[in-house]
């Protein structure tokens, strides 16, 4: 055992009790700024169900990481800290990567209103 953490914690149950978390934190926020007029609500939507999975999986790593520093085995501690940081580096980039696609959709999304926004100038000259 690397440090004391306690009795092992399930990933998926952390997972899911972290995007439920995020999922309301979310809402919450996403929804205010919806009724006041600061977004609309489609993108309100998008931002929630982005935080939710962020959550989701940070929280997941997070948990991965302190259940391998507590792992009662006789693996050194230079192993159990490589798999802790293995758990932080997935998370990261899982996260990373949702960041990244939502953040794509709504690029796309710009592109396409601007590409629009030509076309019509161009039928207009």
């Amino acid at each position: 055992m690397f440090i004391n953490t306690g009795t092992y914690r399930s990933i998926t149950g952390h997972a899911i009790s972290g995007g439920l978390f995020s999922l309301m934190c979310a809402g919450a926020a996403n929804y205010a700024q919806y009724k006041k007029g600061q977004i609309d609500k489609k993108r309100a939507l998008k931002q929630t169900t982005q935080s939710t999975l962020q959550g989701a999986i940070i929280t997941a790593a997070a948990i991965g990481a302190t259940n391998a520093i507590g792992k009662n085995n006789d693996d050194s501690p230079t192993h159990l800290a490589l798999e802790a940081i293995s758990f932080v580096a997935a998370g990261a980039l899982a996260a990373y990567t949702i960041n990244k696609v939502f953040a794509d959709e709504s690029s796309c999304e710009q592109i396409t209103q601007k590409s629009d926004i030509g076309e019509e100038n161009e039928s207009d000259s």
